[in-house]
Protein backbone atom coordinates (compact mmCIF):
# COMPACT_ATOMS: atom_id res chain seq x y z
CA UNK A 1 0.00 0.00 0.00
CA UNK A 2 1.52 3.15 -1.28
CA UNK A 3 1.41 6.54 0.96
CA UNK A 4 -1.31 7.93 -0.89
CA UNK A 5 -3.73 4.69 -0.20
CA UNK A 6 -3.06 5.14 3.51
CA UNK A 7 -3.95 9.05 3.15
CA UNK A 8 -7.24 7.67 1.57
CA UNK A 9 -7.92 5.11 4.13
CA UNK A 10 -7.46 7.61 7.12
CA UNK A 11 -9.37 10.57 5.42
CA UNK A 12 -12.20 7.85 5.09
CA UNK A 13 -12.17 6.29 8.67
CA UNK A 14 -11.85 9.99 10.00
CA UNK A 15 -15.13 11.37 11.70
CA UNK A 16 -14.90 14.36 10.12
CA UNK A 17 -17.23 14.71 7.23
CA UNK A 18 -14.57 17.31 5.60
CA UNK A 19 -12.21 14.56 5.25
CA UNK A 20 -14.55 11.77 4.08
CA UNK A 21 -15.53 14.53 1.27
CA UNK A 22 -12.14 14.77 0.37
CA UNK A 23 -10.86 11.09 0.15
CA UNK A 24 -14.13 11.08 -1.94
CA UNK A 25 -13.18 13.63 -4.39
CA UNK A 26 -9.62 12.35 -4.81
CA UNK A 27 -11.30 8.55 -5.61
CA UNK A 28 -13.28 10.34 -8.06
CA UNK A 29 -10.68 12.08 -9.50
CA UNK A 30 -7.95 9.02 -9.48
CA UNK A 31 -10.54 6.24 -10.24
CA UNK A 32 -13.31 7.13 -12.30
CA UNK A 33 -12.22 7.62 -15.78
CA UNK A 34 -11.48 3.96 -15.22
CA UNK A 35 -14.84 2.95 -14.09
CA UNK A 36 -16.10 4.47 -16.86
CA UNK A 37 -13.64 2.54 -19.27
CA UNK A 38 -14.45 -0.75 -17.93
CA UNK A 39 -18.92 -0.08 -17.48
CA UNK A 40 -18.20 1.54 -21.26
CA UNK A 41 -16.51 -1.48 -22.97
CA UNK A 42 -19.32 -3.65 -20.81
CA UNK A 43 -22.29 -3.07 -22.20
CA UNK A 44 -22.71 -0.15 -20.21
CA UNK A 45 -23.12 3.94 -20.54
CA UNK A 46 -22.06 7.12 -18.34
CA UNK A 47 -25.06 6.67 -16.45
CA UNK A 48 -24.24 3.22 -15.71
CA UNK A 49 -20.77 4.48 -14.60
CA UNK A 50 -21.91 7.02 -12.36
CA UNK A 51 -24.13 4.61 -10.57
CA UNK A 52 -21.24 1.82 -10.16
CA UNK A 53 -19.03 4.35 -9.20
CA UNK A 54 -21.44 5.53 -6.31
CA UNK A 55 -22.34 1.99 -5.31
CA UNK A 56 -18.64 1.40 -5.24
CA UNK A 57 -17.86 3.96 -2.82
CA UNK A 58 -20.82 3.08 -0.47
CA UNK A 59 -19.40 -0.37 -0.32
CA UNK A 60 -15.64 1.15 -0.23
CA UNK A 61 -16.77 3.14 2.70
CA UNK A 62 -18.33 0.69 4.71
CA UNK A 63 -15.47 -1.73 4.03
CA UNK A 64 -12.38 0.38 5.08
CA UNK A 65 -14.30 1.42 8.63
CA UNK A 66 -15.18 -2.04 9.44
CA UNK A 67 -12.48 -3.59 12.12
CA UNK A 68 -11.14 -6.25 10.31
CA UNK A 69 -10.54 -4.32 7.07
CA UNK A 70 -7.03 -5.01 5.56
CA UNK A 71 -5.75 -4.00 2.08
CA UNK A 72 -3.23 -6.43 0.31
CA UNK A 73 -3.21 -4.83 -2.90
CA UNK A 74 -3.02 -1.07 -3.86
CA UNK A 75 -6.75 0.92 -3.26
CA UNK A 76 -7.08 1.15 -7.25
CA UNK A 77 -6.85 -2.28 -7.65
CA UNK A 78 -9.24 -2.89 -4.85
CA UNK A 79 -11.44 -0.42 -5.27
CA UNK A 80 -11.73 -1.36 -9.38
CA UNK A 81 -12.48 -5.28 -8.17
CA UNK A 82 -15.65 -3.55 -6.01
CA UNK A 83 -17.30 -1.75 -8.88
CA UNK A 84 -16.50 -4.41 -11.69
CA UNK A 85 -18.55 -7.01 -9.02
CA UNK A 86 -20.82 -4.37 -8.56
CA UNK A 87 -21.34 -3.83 -12.51
CA UNK A 88 -21.40 -7.67 -12.85
CA UNK A 89 -24.59 -7.69 -10.24
CA UNK A 90 -26.26 -5.30 -11.93
CA UNK A 91 -25.90 -6.77 -15.68
CA UNK A 92 -27.48 -9.95 -13.65
CA UNK A 93 -30.05 -8.41 -12.03
CA UNK A 94 -31.25 -6.39 -15.16
CA UNK A 95 -31.04 -10.10 -17.41
CA UNK A 96 -28.09 -8.65 -19.64
CA UNK A 97 -26.02 -12.03 -18.14
CA UNK A 98 -26.98 -14.81 -16.78
CA UNK A 99 -25.47 -16.52 -13.92
CA UNK A 100 -25.64 -20.34 -12.75
CA UNK A 101 -23.56 -19.47 -9.64
CA UNK A 102 -24.60 -18.82 -6.32
CA UNK A 103 -21.98 -16.57 -4.76
CA UNK A 104 -22.09 -14.49 -1.75
CA UNK A 105 -21.19 -11.05 -2.75
CA UNK A 106 -18.23 -11.39 -0.48
CA UNK A 107 -16.81 -14.33 -1.97
CA UNK A 108 -17.42 -12.50 -5.45
CA UNK A 109 -15.84 -9.57 -4.50
CA UNK A 110 -12.89 -11.27 -3.20
CA UNK A 111 -12.59 -13.74 -6.57
CA UNK A 112 -12.81 -10.33 -8.17
CA UNK A 113 -9.60 -8.83 -6.40
CA UNK A 114 -7.74 -11.66 -6.95
CA UNK A 115 -8.30 -12.07 -10.90
CA UNK A 116 -7.56 -8.13 -11.03
CA UNK A 117 -4.10 -8.39 -9.11
CA UNK A 118 -3.47 -11.07 -10.99
CA UNK A 119 -4.46 -9.20 -14.39
CA UNK A 120 -2.39 -5.90 -13.19
CA UNK A 121 0.58 -8.05 -12.59
CA UNK A 122 0.79 -9.37 -16.49
CA UNK A 123 0.03 -5.94 -17.27
CA UNK A 124 3.16 -4.76 -15.54
CA UNK A 125 5.73 -7.70 -17.11
CA UNK A 126 4.10 -6.69 -20.27
CA UNK A 127 4.55 -3.04 -19.69
CA UNK A 128 7.98 -4.26 -18.86
CA UNK A 129 8.68 -5.98 -22.29
CA UNK A 130 7.06 -3.03 -24.38
CA UNK A 131 9.51 -0.46 -22.72
CA UNK A 132 12.13 -2.90 -23.96
CA UNK A 133 10.99 -2.91 -27.17
CA UNK A 134 11.44 1.42 -28.17
CA UNK A 135 9.09 3.77 -28.66
CA UNK A 136 8.18 3.21 -32.08
CA UNK A 137 6.88 -0.43 -31.94
CA UNK A 138 5.91 0.16 -27.95
CA UNK A 139 3.16 2.83 -29.01
CA UNK A 140 2.02 1.08 -32.01
CA UNK A 141 1.30 -1.99 -30.05
CA UNK A 142 -0.42 0.50 -26.80
CA UNK A 143 -2.41 1.47 -30.04
CA UNK A 144 -3.69 -1.32 -31.22
CA UNK A 145 -4.26 -3.90 -28.01
CA UNK A 146 -4.77 -1.21 -24.99
CA UNK A 147 -6.49 1.77 -26.82
CA UNK A 148 -8.29 -1.07 -29.31
CA UNK A 149 -7.69 1.55 -31.82
CA UNK A 150 -8.79 0.45 -35.63
CA UNK A 151 -5.55 0.05 -38.17
CA UNK A 152 -6.59 2.64 -40.03
CA UNK A 153 -6.69 4.70 -37.15
CA UNK A 154 -2.80 3.49 -36.51
CA UNK A 155 -1.52 4.68 -39.57
CA UNK A 156 -3.23 7.67 -39.44
CA UNK A 157 -1.45 8.24 -35.25
CA UNK A 158 1.71 7.04 -36.29
CA UNK A 159 2.22 8.59 -39.84
CA UNK A 160 2.39 5.73 -41.55
CA UNK A 161 1.49 5.66 -45.27
CA UNK A 162 -1.57 3.05 -45.37
CA UNK A 163 -3.27 0.53 -43.10
CA UNK A 164 -1.06 -2.03 -44.87
CA UNK A 165 2.43 -0.17 -43.46
CA UNK A 166 0.82 -0.38 -40.16
CA UNK A 167 -0.08 -4.13 -40.28
CA UNK A 168 3.74 -4.89 -41.24
CA UNK A 169 4.82 -2.93 -38.26
CA UNK A 170 2.45 -4.34 -36.23
CA UNK A 171 3.83 -8.06 -37.14
CA UNK A 172 7.23 -6.79 -37.10
CA UNK A 173 7.25 -5.09 -33.69
CA UNK A 174 5.42 -8.88 -32.38
CA UNK A 175 7.75 -10.74 -33.51
CA UNK A 176 10.42 -8.39 -32.28
CA UNK A 177 8.15 -8.69 -28.82
CA UNK A 178 7.90 -12.53 -29.05
CA UNK A 179 12.46 -12.45 -29.19
CA UNK A 180 11.98 -10.49 -25.95
CA UNK A 181 9.77 -12.89 -24.24
CA UNK A 182 11.31 -15.84 -25.27
CA UNK A 183 14.70 -14.97 -23.82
Amino acid sequence: MDADDNILIQELRSSKVLDQNKAFHSIYEKFFGMILTHISNNNGNLDDAKDVFQDGIIVLFNKVRSDDFYLNSTLKTYFFAICKNVWYNKLRKSKRIQSTDKFSDEEMIEDSILETIMNEEKYQQVGAYLNQLGDPCRKLLISIYFKKYKMVDVASEMGYASEGVAKNKKAFCLKKLRTLVSS
